[in-house]
């Protein structure tokens, strides 16, 4: 069994429907921990699914809430050509929504992540609630009754959506989790946020106090967009549009001046996690692009589908670690696609920003700046994956890569574009078709999983690696 590291999860829209299986089988089989995973990367897709599994939840709860795919939205039907069906939107005041027949609203999107991080502070704090006696906690526990619905709710309809775990209610950091739990559901209700940092304090809890609840730390990619008059040149010098948000990084941690790498890093104590995934998943042609905050200054700038600029981010790790600055060890990243070809050495191209630019985003903010070809990012990123793999197999490679002074790190990188079509915008599929999108997911988990069998049992012949001098 691999001891990850990081799970890095790709972009592809609505493919994103066979994540589930795939994570599914990978844990089952043993291969991975998924639960003791400490960090998980995503872009589009990936960043959706990483906002779930980042809060406690498993690949049941994936496939249950999954925003990638509105069929798979327990409570959700859609609308399609010449006909109009009433859908439930996924908030606080469930209403109902009547949408236009030729109209995919992704208003669902931001619902669907607020339940789930509402559920998931919930369920985390009914467990310590029902064992520890809460003298007087004011009004930050008055909901708990009131949204026992959405908890229940998900059981109800998809059992095993959170992992199964054990809190001593006279172990350490109790106290201190309790008021960070009271955090992320007030700033939830008053301000529709939850804050990164209210994130990093309560993973870093749950590891102090002992509590397995699959809880992890996440990082997502974002696609930053510009104003006509941006100094295009510059700024593509080092990472150009490309952003990242992680919880990785303590609040207030800073690398220094020579290093990069912090450009890229959004660092706000304002920074909502819940609008950075649903900012990385707003695919531009049916999305708008969105803020990561409500205070003016983070209201400045607008993000789009973090697959623009980093579709398999197998560097956001890295990266990371680099401003972190870990000890130095070997370490296990995982990486799955949802394309054929080799994404994790790729690079946007600037034709793919001109047709984002002018075809798809509905927004005066419409300029995106490609790193420039010798630019910082485009450097280490093809350093990462530019040597011959260690290993290779039909859908997979395994890249070696040193960076100095962090370490070693193995990168068991796995795609595979689905059999069936899934698309966004296609209706929800039944009888044989419905079939096939099945065996699609089911084909999609088997080959996946046996690539990474693969790959595992080479890693211990190794044929290329490099050796990084670091940032």
């Amino acid at each position: 069994m691999l001891d990850l590291h990081s799970l890095v999860l790709g972009g592809g829209g609505a493919k994103g429907v066979v994540y589930p299986k795939a994570l599914q089988k990978l844990h089952r089989d043993r291969q991975i921990d998924l639960r003791a995973v400490p960090h998980v990367a995503g872009a589009s897709a990936g960043a959706l699914t990483g906002f779930i599994l980042a809060l406690g939840g498993t690949p049941e709860a994936i496939a249950r809430l999954s925003p990638t795919i509105s069929e798979a939205l327990p409570f959700a039907t859609k609308s399609f050509a010449n006909r109009s069906e009433k859908r439930i939107a996924l908030s606080r005041a469930s209403t109902v929504v009547d949408y236009a027949a030729d109209k995919l609203d992704g208003s669902a999107i931001p619902s669907v992540l607020m339940i789930w991080a509402e559920t998931a502070l919930l369920q985390l704090m009914r467990r310590i609630v029902e064992q520890i006696d809460l003298d007087d906690e004011g009004d930050s526990y008055l909901a708990l009754d009131g949204e026992r619905y959405y908890l229940n709710e998900l059981h109800g309809r998809g059992m095993g959506c959170f992992w199964d775990y054990d809190v001593d209610p006279g172990g350490p950091h109790i106290a201190a989790l309790r008021a960070a739990l009271a955090t992320g559901l007030r700033d939830l209700r008053r301000f529709g946020c939850y804050l990164v940092g209210t994130h990093h304090r309560i993973v870093t809890l749950l590891r102090d106090a002992g509590i397995d609840a699959g809880w992890k730390h996440l990082s997502v990619t974002l696609t930053r967009l510009y104003p006509a008059q941006v100094d295009s040149e510059a700024l593509a010098e080092t990472f150009g549009s490309l952003n990242y948000v992680s919880t990785l990084l303590p609040p207030g941690t800073w690398s220094t001046d020579r290093n990069p790498v912090h450009k890229a890093f959004v660092r706000h104590e304002g920074v909502c996690l819940l609008a950075a995934a649903q900012a990385s998943g707003a695919f531009p042609l049916l999305f708008a692009p969105t803020p990561l905050g409500p205070s003016p200054s983070l209201r400045d700038f607008l993000y789009t589908d973090g697959g623009c600029m980093s579709n398999m981010p197998i560097e956001a790790p890295i990266f990371a670690d680099s401003i972190i600055g870990r000890p130095p060890a070997e370490r296990d990243i995982l990486a799955i696609g949802l394309n054929d070809g080799d994404e994790a050495s790729s690079l946007p191209s600037g034709w793919q920003m001109w047709a984002v630019q002018r075809l798809m985003l509905p927004s005066a903010h419409k300029t995106i700046v490609v790193p420039a070809d010798n630019s910082f990012y485009a450097n280490a990123r093809r350093d990462i994956c530019s040597m011959p793999p260690a290993a290779q197999t039909e859908h997979g490679a395994l890249f070696r890569f040193s960076m100095k002074p962090e370490g070693d790190y193995r990168i068991f990188y796995a795609s595979k574009l689905p059999d069936a079509p899934i698309s966004l915008t296609a209706e929800i599929p039944t009888g044989a078709q419905s079939r096939s999108v099945q065996d699609a997911i089911d084909a999609y988990a088997d080959t996946i999983a046996r690539n990474l069998a693969q790959l595992v049992q080479q890693a211990g012949q190794p044929r290329g690696g490099l050796v990084w001098g670091g940032l």
